[in-house]
């Protein structure tokens, strides 16, 4: 098979869990004699392909023109759709001005003003092409991406759930769960394991400040791991002025440096906005995190 990966442009080079999933699923498929091509453009060639994998539902202002294509192309696609509802961050946990915006116009219409605007900012890099006109509606745009796919790859029972309650109908769905290296997260010792460690990029979305202030005052080590986001340096410089005594920020690690201390660490916390389910505001914790030792 012959498939060509649509992706984003700066998958590298601001990379992302994303990044992991896509280049270690095409690492995987290659080895088993597919042949998978990754493209970034904003005017791929569709010709001498199988098939089209797009990825990230909401990335509409890449996505909307690769569906335009397809359409005429006669080239069947699938779509990892790689989301989950952002309502709960639009309105509490967004910053900056993106924050002031979602917070003023409402969480239910902030998806189609970022879209909109990124919409607007990639027009010209694709030369103002008519294939690549902004596209300013969020659900009439997931729709008509939908309407263009064979199926979809959401990657638990929990995000299709949440794409069938927001869009209704779907294409064919099929379950493809993030996979997991068993020999890079072989444990050391329990009675060598301590702190609680978080790994990810400082930024909002992953909330890594409600960690900070949930262990602030606790006799526990608390370790992060990872860069700030492209624009999440205010955010890191506010995790650093509230953390305790027992804090540390590592920044980024290679993959032997990530293996190394999640093995040394007894709890790996995920307070995330998107990895986990919603809850009611009356319940929420101060800290949602997902922890295991």
């Amino acid at each position: 098979m012959k498939a060509l990966w649509l992706v984003r442009a700066d998958l590298e080079a601001h990379p992302g869990g994303d990044t992991v999933q896509i280049l270690r699923t095409a690492e995987a498929l290659r080895a088993r004699g597919h042949e998978v091509r990754l493209d970034g453009s904003p005017r791929p060639r569709l010709a001498s392909c199988d098939l089209v994998h797009l990825f990230h539902l909401d990335r509409l202002w890449e996505n909307g023109p690769h569906a335009r294509r397809l359409a005429s192309s006669g080239v069947p696609a699938v779509l990892s759709t790689i989301w989950w509802p952002t309502t709960e961050f639009d309105a509490a946990g967004r910053t900056g001005v993106q924050g002031l915006v979602a917070r003023a116009f409402g969480a239910e219409l902030y998806p189609t003003l970022k879209v909109a605007q990124r919409s607007l900012l990639a027009w010209p890099r694709a030369g103002l092409a008519w294939s690549h006109r902004p596209v300013l509606g969020f659900e009439p745009g997931v729709r008509r991406l939908l309407a263009r796919c064979a199926a979809l790859l959401p990657n638990s029972e929990a995000e299709a759930q949440a794409l069938a309650t927001r869009f209704g109908a779907l294409p064919p769905v099929v379950v493809v769960p993030n996979a997991a290296d068993a020999a890079f997260f072989t444990l050391g010792p329990e009675a060598e394991r301590s702190g609680v460690v978080c790994v990810g990029r400082v930024e909002p979305r992953k909330n890594q400040l409600a960690l900070v202030e949930a262990l602030r005052d606790e006799d526990v080590e608390l370790t992060f791991v990872g860069a700030p986001g492209r624009y999440a340096g205010d955010y890191l410089a506010r995790c650093r002025a509230a953390a305790g005594p027992r804090t540390r920020f590592l920044g980024p690690r290679d993959a032997a440096g990530v293996r190394d201390v999640l093995r040394a660490a007894a709890v790996h916390a995920c307070p995330s906005w998107y990895e986990r389910r919603p809850a009611s505001r009356a319940s929420r914790p101060r800290c949602a995190a997902a922890a295991s030792s």
